[in-house]
């Protein structure tokens, strides 16, 4: 219930396991059982399908879904789980802008997410080595603005007069997260990297890189042709 609410969650490497083994999953990564996959790995898979597939009062009234492979009414519909991806914020770089990864589908209801993206953090927000005391964030986060996957409330939030910026500083989060831990988070989300001020002011290349291993899930239906279409980065001049 509460993905559904905000749509950014976050599952910690201990929560994924707890969640495999009440499932019956083998989530030992020594010994007989099955290593942890991130990110199909099962407890993952089960909170997506949860969020992106839930299920209404008569299921079995789909009835269509005995069509293009569908497996039937109640049958939950595949999801594709992209590859393994990363970006790398170094350090002295700023904020990024906001934005939101994908559209809505229609404009007059909204609808479960169809695009979600799993971030795992390669480095934790407060990394070790850094010196003893407080939390030292300075490397930065990816930051969001919860409940602005919603048409009503993102209009309120982004208008132009300037009236929702209060509440839209107000929702503001930056999940604290260590290495091991996962962010799942409807593609509709406003949200943004922050800076990564580990090298101080005045220090070029020195300091923490911020690298993030991401992955895509989408419905089955669905193609990100802006992002991810395959174009090639040398033109082809043919023989020399």
């Amino acid at each position: 219930a509460s993905v559904a609410a905000s749509s950014v969650a976050s599952v910690t490497t201990e929560e994924a396991k707890s969640e495999a083994v009440g499932a019956g999953v083998a989530a030992d990564d020594e010994g007989a059982g099955e290593p942890l996959l991130l990110p199909r790995h099962p407890a993952i898979m089960a909170v997506l399908d949860r969020l992106m597939n839930p299920q209404g009062e008569h299921p079995s009234g789909n009835f269509g879904r005995w069509n293009f492979d569908g497996g039937g009414p109640g049958h939950q519909p595949h999801l594709n789980v992209g590859d393994v991806g990363a970006v790398i914020a170094l350090p002295g770089c700023s904020d990024q802008a906001l934005h939101a990864d994908i559209y809505h589908l229609l404009d007059h209801i909204h609808l479960p997410p169809h695009y979600v993206n799993i971030f795992m953090p390669a480095v934790a927000s407060s990394p070790t080595g850094m010196p003893t005391g407080a939390p030292d964030f300075s490397v930065g986060q990816t930051a969001f603005i919860v409940g602005s996957h919603k048409m009503e409330m993102c209009a309120h939030l982004m208008d132009e007069s300037g009236n929702g910026r209060p509440e839209r500083d107000a929702r503001l989060i930056r999940p604290h997260v260590e290495a091991g831990d996962v962010v799942l988070f409807d593609c509709r989300v406003l949200h943004f990297g922050t800076a990564n001020r580990s090298g101080g002011k005045g220090e070029p290349g020195v300091g923490i890189q911020r690298p993030l291993l991401y992955a895509n899930v989408q419905q089955r239906w669905f193609e990100d042709k802006k992002n991810w279409t395959l174009t090639s980065l040398f033109k082809d001049k043919g023989p020399s």
